[in-house]
This record gives structure tokens, C-alpha cells and sequence, in this order.
């Protein structure tokens, strides 16, 4: 698992409609190892923690 920078503006920017619910908020993966998946919402694989920034995607285990 590689750690790359993606900003809060950044995943808004490809998934501007990223549902909340409490601390957590689920986007679809913008990095490329994600590009060949489906992009609806209901295939969001990316979980990011609006306090801390940190972000998981659960598709191609990036992380930051």
C-alpha cells in the first residue's frame, strides 16, 4: 500500500455529490488503479475521515 496525497478538493472535484454520515464520507477512487471499475455511486470505494483527513480506498488499498 502505497500513501499518496489526495486533498479534501481533490475528491470533491471527481465525486462532487460524496454522501456523509457523521465522520465518514464515501467517494468513488480517482486515482488510476481505479479507473477500469465501475464510477456509480453506488460503487464508492474510497472512506475518508472528514476529521482527521485521513482516507482509505477499499478497491485498490491506496491510502493517505
Amino acid at each position: 500500500m502505497q500513501d499518496t496525497a489526495l486533498s479534501l478538493a481533490d475528491l470533491e472535484g471527481h465525486d462532487p455529490k460524496a454522501p456523509a454520515r457523521g465522520h465518514e464520507r464515501r467517494f468513488l477512487c480517482p486515482l488510476p488503479a481505479c479507473s477500469d471499475h465501475k464510477h456509480t455511486p453506488e460503487h464508492r470505494s474510497l472512506t475518508l475521515n472528514t476529521d482527521t483527513g485521513a482516507w482509505y480506498c477499499h478497491r485498490c488499498n491506496a491510502a493517505g
